[in-house]
């Protein structure tokens, strides 16, 4: 095993998720500025909303595929046709990688950053090393309570 990677987020802006609806508005109101070639990095527990969000997150992009988590399959590439800038979703879950090493090892360098491409990863922390610098962080936090707080590198409002 290498070295260990070391990184820091600097989280600028807080959003709190009480239900479904909330987060895909936060979804919704992230699909609005995105572009294309983004890179979407997502940190949190289990449980904490990654997923559901990532789900928002297509269907605001009018995605019409159900996205599920890729936890065994590592990356599942979504796409779609038409008059859409963004026609693919590269949606990885890192939870079982050891290292950076196994993700390029199936191909995402071929997804990050590509212009018609939205590269979406939960548990990006274990795969940092190799992800740009502009890319857009969310944290998900949850309470007992079930309250989800999602803190970001960028400003979504």
């Amino acid at each position: 095993m290498g070295p260990a990677h070391f990184f820091v987020v600097i989280f600028m802006d807080v959003y709190e998720s009480r239900t479904i609806k909330d987060t895909f508005f936060l979804a919704g109101t992230l699909a609005k500025i995105l572009k294309g070639g983004e890179v979407i990095a997502m940190s949190g527990s289990l449980g904490s909303g990654k997923t559901t969000f990532t789900q928002a997150l297509a269907a605001n992009l009018n995605f019409k595929q159900n996205l599920n988590s890729p936890t065994f399959t590592i990356m599942k590439i979504y796409s779609r046709s038409g008059p859409y800038k963004i026609k693919k979703i590269c949606h990885v879950d890192a939870y079982r990688l050891n290292n950076s090493a196994e993700i390029m090892g199936i191909g995402i360098i071929d997804y990050l950053g590509k212009e018609n491409t939205i590269t979406i990863i939960e548990w990006a922390e274990k795969v940092s090393d190799i992800l740009p610098a502009d890319a857009l962080w969310i944290n998900f936090e949850i309470n007992s309570a079930g309250l989800r707080t999602l803190k970001t590198n960028w400003p979504l409002t």
